[in-house]
């Protein structure tokens, strides 16, 4: 038929030919991907087999792999609470209360978190050093002083609102060491206490008719604040007897002589931390702190040569604390009074002398008296002290050539 081609026989497809390189010299193709390695077993035993070498000794025993440690499993967050941790708030409060344990929300931090509010902590203040005191010997109310919320900003808290609940506390106004007690409020000047600041001379010290007179002066604890009555005759915590002072921690201290507080020097180690305390007062002329620890037969911190020493040579020699050494050390025995004496003190004396300080002088005469009549006599203080007190012209006048001769 026109139009239409010869029909093309179907033809199978020659068969290329393949060899070491394939077609045309073409390499071959590599799997994609890293090879696969074998295992450490198959390695080792494709290398070398106890059939290869059936004459191999180890010089060594095979070292054992200790097992594996089990991992352990995350516990939960907060353990298991024990059958008293899970009574109610309002049953816990009341235990608090009527057991009279301040260390108890010490037990565990389920328990500190449940009995930490304030009014609490006053109901159990209230307990132990008024309502319930008698209960409870001097040891077992010394706890309640050594918690960490027992401070000074504590007291002035806990005595507002003792007075709030119909607490009659006489004299209140009448004694300034109870007003605010935030150092930051005031300056030292408005803070200055008129308890025992009046009896300050222009040097800073205390006279004192009597060892213990502002203690026999002050009322009863149990008749001024019948709050704080427990306090009469428990141990002085040892929180207090040591540096750094403020006017909290004196005040604090203060309390607690007037309360007639005593300090334990062979049951605890309260002995030595208020000699480590006395140090640090000497050496910050704290004149206040030494007049409690000197001169109150509640504490009776016996001075010693080394006191002295401090005072003169390590803390510039300040006239009014050496005074409180000498005059604490009145009524010591022979064999334990303070050496006047001593080398390095008078090594100081004679190099003062020679810059012309006229603390040297002073000084001196102070010593020579102490050594003449062993005592201080504190009832002839203003004519005692007129002897070394130096007149103000004369003071000003020498500040004022110190001065010239430093420009």
């Amino acid at each position: 038929m026109l139009g239409i081609g010869k029909l093309r026989p179907n033809r199978a497809p020659k068969e290329r030919p393949t060899g070491a390189k394939g077609f045309n010299n073409e390499p071959p193709v590599r799997p994609r991907g890293r090879p696969r390695k074998l295992s450490r077993m198959s390695s080792q035993q494709a290398v070398m087999s106890s059939q290869d070498l059936p004459d191999y000794i180890p010089s060594q025993p095979p070292i054992k792999r200790p097992p594996k440690r089990v991992k352990r499993t995350k516990g939960p967050k907060s353990h298991e609470l024990s059958s008293f941790e899970q009574l109610p708030l309002e049953l816990l409060e009341k235990i608090f209360l009527d057991s009279l344990n301040p260390t108890l929300p010490l037990c565990s931090r389920h328990l500190e978190s449940q009995l930490s509010r304030d009014l609490l902590k006053y109901e159990l203040t209230m307990n132990i050093l008024c309502r319930r005191r008698d209960e409870l010997g001097d040891a077992e109310r010394g706890r309640l002083l050594a918690c960490r919320f027992f401070t000074w900003e504590y007291i002035v808290r806990f005595t507002q609102w003792a007075h709030k609940q119909g607490i009659s506390i006489e004299g209140l106004d009448d004694y300034p060491f109870l007003s605010a007690s935030e150092r930051s409020i005031m300056t030292y000047e408005e803070r200055l206490d008129e308890h025992l600041e009046s009896l300050r001379d222009d040097q800073g010290c205390i006279p004192f008719n009597h060892r213990i007179v502002f203690q026999e002066e002050f009322p009863p604890i149990d008749e001024a604040f019948p709050h704080l009555a427990g306090l009469k005759n428990i141990a002085i915590p040892e929180k207090i007897l040591h540096g750094p002072w403020n006017d909290d921690a004196i005040r604090f201290l203060r309390l607690m002589v007037l309360s007639w507080c005593t300090l334990d020097w062979l049951g605890t180690s309260a002995g030595e931390v208020a000699m480590q305390g006395t140090f640090d007062a000497i050496r910050n002329g704290e004149k206040e702190v030494l007049t409690y620890f000197f001169h109150t037969s509640t504490v009776n911190v016996v001075p010693t040569t080394s006191m002295l020493r401090t005072a003169v040579v390590d803390a510039d020699c300040d006239l009014g604390t050496v005074y409180q050494i000498l005059s604490g050390s009145s009524d010591m025995a022979a064999d334990r009074c303070i050496d006047v004496m001593d080398v390095d003190i008078w090594h100081w004396i004679d190099a003062a002398k020679r810059k012309g300080d006229s603390r040297a002088e002073r000084l001196t005469k102070m010593l020579r008296e102490k050594a003449q009549k062993d005592t201080l006599e504190a009832a002839d203080y203003d004519e005692l002290w007129s002897k070394y007190r130096e007149p103000q012209e004369n003071v000003s006048k020498e500040f004022a050539a110190q001065a010239v001769t430093q420009t």
